[in-house]
């Protein structure tokens, strides 16, 4: 069987030495082919197997990457709770010492009135002094309470300064 090659279709035919003679191969061509196919199946596999890997080292590199940048963020973090329970200590400190105080003069005054009773019948100059001393003690008393109204809501931007500065650090 002769036949002349086309330059674009030559599948299923061979030449012979003498390029005269074509013979048809269609079985040797079918497993070719499919021999072809498999082998590109294989390689288009392997690059999409290729490109997942790649994705996945990106990945593992993100993570990686933004571990360390929330390092700082952490220690900030730590930091600012540390800086609020220093405040929050200091400020029981300092609730603790106020009430003791005020618990103290109230037990001034109320000795001061029992003595202010038992010197009723005393003179009336001793019990102008007496009453001059207890309202000294009670603007003393309303003093220490409005000092420390003062000193809370001094801490105030303190904390939210800490806040601020731990976040932004």
């Amino acid at each position: 069987m002769k036949k002349s090659i086309s330059t674009s279709s030559y599948s299923g035919y061979k030449l012979n030495n003498d390029s005269t003679r074509i013979e048809s191969f269609p079985d040797s061509t079918r497993v070719l082919q499919m021999n072809i196919s498999h082998y590109e199946d294989t390689l288009s596999q392997e690059v999409f197997i290729s490109t997942a890997y790649e994705h996945i080292r990106e990945v593992r590199d993100l993570i990686a990457s933004s571990r360390q940048n929330m390092k700082p963020l952490r220690e900030s973090i730590g930091q600012l709770r540390y800086q609020i329970q220093t405040i929050e200590h200091q400020q029981k400190k300092d609730q603790i010492n106020l009430e003791y105080d005020i618990s103290l003069r109230i037990h001034k005054l109320k000795q001061k009135i029992n003595q202010f009773e038992v010197v009723q019948t005393g003179e009336f100059a001793i019990l102008q002094d007496q009453i001059q001393k207890l309202q000294h003690d009670d603007q003393e008393i309303i003093q220490d309470i409005d000092a420390l109204e003062l000193r809370i809501i001094g801490l105030a931007p303190q904390i939210g300064q800490y806040t601020y500065q731990g976040l932004y650090q």
